[in-house]
């Protein structure tokens, strides 16, 4: 038999699934949202990165000490626009509406 606070506790687990169901499923949306788009802009940048050495390897028109640099650029500018994706991505509530925004 189980006891009395066994029962407790699994009452307590489904009250507390039952009140916040939506929110927990509206969270594990946005936290795989958020991987997705951590895989996808680590993949951008590294893709646009290459691009930049193989197209200058080709066209041999920059300074080759430039390179680097510009691919960097390139990378970190694909996370900075991950990072913003992310931000609002983790932030979006159940119901659509964004907590923050970017807009004044």
């Amino acid at each position: 038999m189980r006891t009395m606070k066994e029962r407790s506790k699994k009452d307590s687990l489904i009250q507390f699934w039952q009140n916040h169901s939506e929110a927990i499923a509206a969270l594990g949306y946005n936290l795989i949202l958020a991987i997705v788009i951590w895989v996808a802009s680590s993949l951008i940048a590294k893709a646009v990165c290459k691009a930049i050495q193989d197209t200058n390897s080709k066209l041999n028109k920059v300074d080759a000490t430039l390179i680097p640099i510009f691919s960097t650029v390139a990378s970190y500018a694909v996370y900075v626009i991950k990072e913003i994706n992310l931000f609002i991505t983790v932030l979006e509530t159940i119901d659509g509406l964004y907590i923050a925004s970017f807009e004044n």
